[in-house]
């Protein structure tokens, strides 16, 4: 992690982007390479993040060279410049025309290239066709100036521009200035005297880089003949998004993003031709790929914006993802266990070429945020990688868990809310802990607050955990802000106003509109009322727009399994196992991603629990690691899971006990809770050997040799201990009884 070097801020680059003003991080030139070389030494992503899972295999540079003859230009490619109407196309057996005019509007078209081996450009001398772009072809050439080093010249100017082309060449000159790694180096604009015509045109020279295109990186792995997992898709998402986050930081618009404007080379992906760049709003003739761009009269009505580069690279990554190995792979019916983040993949490329420009991506820099989120989720659901907790740039940390009651040890009033007596010493069924539906909205994560609130200032300051005084304090500040009434709606919550924190909800959502802090208020207000669909419709719309979060995800599987336990209950066995299988879904990828988040383990577990599969309970409670502040709850909920009677058992399993003694045993560190954990086990255990002879462990905990009359004898211990910690001295008087009820009877 780097410190942001922008003038005034002091926010932190990790990823690309500031996590305060959303900016790349200023040039540094000597991560440049230098101009004209291609072949400068690659600066990897790993020299950001140190973690080396988000960088890119190498990819070989190969040596300058051209198409030679083979300068045809697909009949796909052959398109109008002006009015994008097909054309050079093939009818019958007649071949298409690689010169002609357009049949819609009339406009000469030419795919055959102008220059030839030879030809001066300025001081550029031409050596032949490298590709063929979108309005002209890309040429290989050399600088006789400097050593005869290679560049890439390409025509630039659109014949048809009303403008003179020493006017758009003074316009695009900005281009020299630009200096980031993800782009190429633009060394000159050159007008010459155009083929045939006479007229001036423009030539833009840029840096030859080598490597591969996307375009062919995409064709290799359709023809199964290079791998392309979906984290490089991923990968090479961030670094382009990176680059036209600069591009967007400098009033500019890219315009022409597709798999061939981009290429491979080394560990990075560097953005080429950039011709078409505009500045943002403009309005003009420009060029554009059928496919991956926005529809036309979009483009006649807004001008070209930023959200329409990002339109373009979500077709660019959908392009690749489906000749991805894991989208080429795909078999009917089979489960990939990336599947799930994919699925995340999906969602953030949906958003960016969504059809209403209102509900796109709203920046490079929060695309980027999000693919990043995608991409430690299938790394981490491809397992071999453990990544180091990241800290959410929207969600504070929850202090509590979600969990009531799985871990941590019986209350006293399982022993004494009735009178002693043998029935009180039979184990009841382990309740799973899953909290009531209001307990859970107030447990989950809060939100962040939005640093450009007018009242995020006040907000900070806010200590009280008085509700009416907060309240009070809220109302000091002048003209109430969304934040503000987000703090007003929670506070209702608390309350149980249910009506109230509607109405705020109401008034922020008016001035936010379509925002996914107003659908989490919207999930919040649905549980604390009980409503589960509605809860989950709206935890479903923040995980639309932040797929790369994970408390969205914690959300909807509490949301999945409260509608679970619902369908059990009712006796709709197949519905309540859907709704378990997708709880567990996103608890899984919460808890492999975040090992911090420990409510996922808990949530684990409770769904493997309502299957009464003990040891895929007790799995992810286990890996809850010793630096985690809810590492004794996982303990102590891994050993009543292990003791704990389970669905329909007419009792514990003789080899769960086995290992809760065992676990038991081996811990320390409990307080006083130990002694009721040590008599719930103790429980289970005396309940075996009441109706048969099990081979336990002996110790502290039964005795040793273990035998009813040992386990009694120091259950009968336990009672007496439960005797000393009780509140009252009814309570203490129903543990003693409960002692002697299960003392070993005597006869002298």
């Amino acid at each position: 992690m780097i410190h942001c070097e922008q003038p005034g801020c002091a926010g932190e680059i990790e990823f690309g982007f500031c996590n305060v003003c959303g900016l790349p991080p200023l040039p540094n030139e000597e991560t440049v390479p230098e101009p004209g070389s291609g072949t400068g030494a690659p600066t990897a992503i790993r020299s950001r993040t140190g973690t080396g899972f988000d960088e890119l295999p190498s990819e070989e540079e190969a040596a300058p060279h051209t198409q030679g003859q083979d300068t045809e230009v697909p009949e796909t490619g052959r398109r109008c410049g002006v009015c994008d109407y097909p054309v050079g196309r093939s009818r019958g057996t007649r071949r298409g025309l690689a010169s002609g005019l357009c049949q819609k509007c009339g406009t000469p078209f030419s795919f055959v290239p102008k220059l030839r081996p030879g030809d001066l450009i300025g001081h550029y001398e031409v050596v032949g066709p490298l590709a063929h772009g979108g309005v002209g072809w890309v040429y290989l050439a050399k600088d006789t100036h400097l050593d005869e080093r290679p560049v890439a010249v390409k025509g630039l100017i659109n014949e048809h521009d009303p403008r003179t082309a020493e006017a758009v060449v003074n316009e695009k000159k900005r281009l020299i200035g630009l200096n980031h790694e993800n782009i190429v180096r633009i060394h000159d604009f050159v007008v010459a005297p155009g083929e045939g015509t006479g007229k001036p045109t423009g030539y833009i020279v840029m840096e030859y880089v080598g490597g591969k295109s996307l375009q062919e990186i995409k064709r290799l792995a359709r023809d199964e003949k290079r791998p392309l997992p979906v984290e490089d898709v991923v990968n090479y998402g961030r670094q382009i998004l990176a680059a036209l986050g600069y591009l967007h930081g400098q009033g500019l618009v890219y315009c022409d993003m597709k798999p061939d404007n981009v290429i491979h080379q080394h560990r990075q992906v560097r953005l080429i031709d950039l011709g078409a760049t505009c500045e943002a709003g403009f309005t003009g003739p420009g060029w554009w790929t059928p496919g991956y761009t926005v529809p036309r009269e979009e483009r006649k009505a807004r001008g070209m914006q930023p959200d329409m580069d990002l339109f373009s690279v979500g077709k660019t990554l959908y392009a690749l993802l489906t000749h991805s190995d894991e989208g080429r792979h795909r078999l009917p019916g089979a489960r990939d266990p990336l599947e799930p983040g994919i699925k995340s993949l999906r969602l953030v490329l949906d958003r960016a070429t969504a059809p209403d420009w209102h509900h796109r991506t709203g920046s490079a820099a929060e695309m980027s945020e999000q693919l990043d989120g995608v991409l430690r989720q299938l790394t981490a659901l491809r397992g071999g990688t453990k990544l180091p907790p990241k800290p959410s740039a929207r969600f504070a940390t929850a202090p509590d868990l979600i969990d009531d009651g799985l871990g941590t040890p019986l209350p006293l009033r399982r022993w004494t809310a009735e009178p002693a007596g043998e029935d009180v010493l039979v184990p009841d069924p382990l309740d799973p802990g899953m909290p009531q539906p209001d307990t859970v909205a107030r447990t989950l994560p809060d939100l962040l607050v939005d640093p450009d609130d007018p009242a995020a200032g006040l907000l900070a300051t806010v200590t009280t955990g008085d509700p009416d005084r907060l309240l009070d304090e809220l109302a000091k500040f002048g003209r109430p802000t969304a934040e503000i009434e987000f703090a007003r709606c929670r506070v209702h919550l608390a309350q149980g106003r249910h009506t109230e924190a509607e109405a705020a909800l109401r008034e922020a959502g008016g001035r936010l509109g379509d925002d996914w802090r107003t659908h989490w208020h919207a999930g919040l207000l649905a549980l604390h009322r009980k409503e589960i669909e509605g809860a989950a419709a709206a935890f479903t719309e923040v995980r639309r727009i932040l797929p790369g979060e994970l408390v969205p995800r914690l959300a909807l599987g509490c949301c999945a399994q409260f509608l679970g336990s619902r369908e059990e209950a009712a006796g709709h066995h197949a519905l309540a196992r859907k709704h378990y299988d997708e709880a567990a879904e996103h608890y899984d990828v919460v808890w492999r991603t975040d090992p911090a988040e420990v409510s996922a383990a808990f949530g684990l577990a409770r769904i493997a629990l309502a299957g009464s599969d003990r040891n895929g309970a007790v799995k992810p409670l286990d890996d809850v690691t010793a630096m985690s502040k809810h590492y004794d709850a996982a303990r102590i909920a891994a050993i009543r899971v292990c003791a704990g009677r389970l669905g329909t058992d007419p009792g514990p399993d003789p080899r769960g006990v086995d290992q809760a003694v065992t676990r038991l045993t081996e811990s320390a560190g409990f307080g006083p809770a130990h002694t009721r954990l040590r008599t719930e086990v103790q429980q289970a255990a005396l309940h075996l050997y009441r109706d048969g002879s099990p081979t336990l462990p002996g110790g502290d905990v039964l005795g040793a040799p273990v035998t009813e009359k040992s386990v009694r004898r120091r259950l009968e211990r336990s009672f007496t201990e439960l005797a000393e910690q009780a509140g009252d001295d009814d309570q203490a008087g129903t543990l003693v009884d409960l002692a002697n009820t299960v003392r070993p009877r005597t006869w002298w």
